[in-house]
């Protein structure tokens, strides 16, 4: 069966027992069974590689090149994304007063941050994050002292107490 074609292969795979899945499996391992094969038991075993992307272009065409991919993104996209341009932002209040008695109120409670409440989040996120725009890297955020975090938790209640978002704050950077 190592031979046959990968749509053969395909369509005989319903035919074949689970034990001989496994002992199949095993030989794939030992570098017993060609390409086709393995990939069938990585489909099998969830561990499938990742299909190529590819996009609809504005001319019909199916493309899996970034640039082009990037490029048709960017023709979709930025007229949506830009606007206004730098021209002036709508005025909200005219929407607001026409369609405010329809968006509903929720009263939140809030209750301030504590460093146990940060630690809690730390020691669940992911360890190996990039550096944020102010050069923190996560391993060192989760090293500082209580006496530390407890600065990082009095600057975020003050910012969800008063509304004001400093600047350096809403800045991020995405990958």
């Amino acid at each position: 069966m190592n031979n046959l074609p990968w749509w053969v292969i395909g369509s005989t795979m319903s035919t074949f027992s689970l034990s001989s899945l496994y002992s199949l499996s095993a030989l794939s391992m030992m570098g017993a069974i060609s390409a086709p094969w393995k990939r069938v038991f990585g489909f099998v075993k969830g561990s499938a590689e990742e299909a190529t992307e590819v996009l609809k272009t504005s001319n019909d065409c199916m493309t899996a090149n970034l640039k082009e991919m990037l490029s048709s993104f960017d023709e979709s996209w930025s007229p949506i994304f830009n606007m206004y341009g730098d021209g002036p932002r709508p005025n909200f209040a005219p929407f607001l007063a026409r369609y405010n008695r329809y968006i509903p109120t929720v009263q939140m409670e809030y209750r301030p941050v504590t460093v146990a409440d940060l630690r809690s989040v730390l020691s669940r996120a992911k360890k190996k994050h990039a550096c944020g725009v102010d050069g923190w890297r996560f391993k060192e955020i989760h090293a500082l002292p209580d006496c530390l975090l407890e600065m990082f938790v009095r600057l975020f209640n003050t910012i969800v107490e008063t509304g004001v978002w400093p600047e350096a704050v809403m800045t991020a950077l995405a990958s």
